[in-house]
């Protein structure tokens, strides 16, 4: 059972069904790593605006979480 399903793409069963790392997948994967992927319907949006509202919203989101701790 994983954990994290967002995992699961990184791992596959052998023949003998252990389950294994997915070396192929996760070097595949690796040409994201330290980079965003976003992606908008809205066409009139510049790149800079779309990156920088994605960071505000991160932001507000941190904000919510600490106040529901609190």
């Amino acid at each position: 059972m994983l954990v994290k399903k967002r995992y699961k793409r990184y791992l596959t069963k052998n023949e003998a069904g252990k389950i294994c790392l997915d070396r192929p997948a996760i070097s595949e994967m690796s040409c994201y790593d330290s980079k965003w992927v976003l992606e908008t319907n809205d066409d009139t949006i510049s790149l800079e605006d779309t990156a920088l509202g994605y960071n505000r919203l991160s932001v507000i989101k941190l904000f919510f979480r600490s106040i529901k701790r609190a």
